[in-house]
């Protein structure tokens, strides 16, 4: 699927398993790209989840995600279970109080040439930005707050865990 340079606001939403509603949620072998440049299209999530991508092979690249919040479940706002890349998270807010992270990576993801910035989480103990066991390249990471850390990173079940 081809996103065209733009600002797309108002967009439906779909629940996930815990209820939770999300703008897009890739749950099959699917990608979506916008061009080169993320900054050029605009997905304002409108007060709900941005994306969960739920299947290993979805694809999301060359988007600039804003405005995403998550209110109930333990997953994160932006919840990545498959592959992502080229893609600005921005201006996140997550006061959920089960919630593993605003940015969510799952233990078989791949994350690559991402700009993080600005996302708030308001749980002590939880970042702004999870890594269970998933990988993540080349990402730049600025302005997230929370109570306590801003990243952290896992090895999976069986990894050890690092803060940052």
């Amino acid at each position: 699927m081809i996103v065209l340079p733009g600002v797309y606001t108002g967009l439906p939403t779909d629940a996930d398993a815990d209820s939770s509603s999300y703008v897009g949620v890739l749950d099959r072998a699917i990608s979506v790209e916008g061009p080169a440049d993320p900054t050029v299209v605009l997905v304002d999530c409108g007060g709900n989840g941005g994306f969960l991508l739920s299947h290993p092979d979805a694809r999301l690249s060359g988007l600039t995600v804003s405005n995403f919040l998550r209110t109930a479940g333990s997953g994160g706002a932006f919840r990545v279970l498959g592959g992502i890349s080229n893609v600005v998270v921005r201006g996140g807010a997550n006061p959920s109080v089960s919630c593993k992270g605003c940015v969510y990576l799952g233990e078989n993801a791949f994350a690559s040439d991402l700009l993080i910035t600005n996302v708030v989480h308001t749980m002590w103990s939880t970042p702004c930005v999870y890594s269970y066991g998933g990988t993540l390249r080349k990402a730049t990471i600025v302005g997230c707050t929370n109570n306590h850390y801003s990243v952290t990173a896992t090895a999976g079940e069986r990894g050890t865990r690092s803060r940052l």
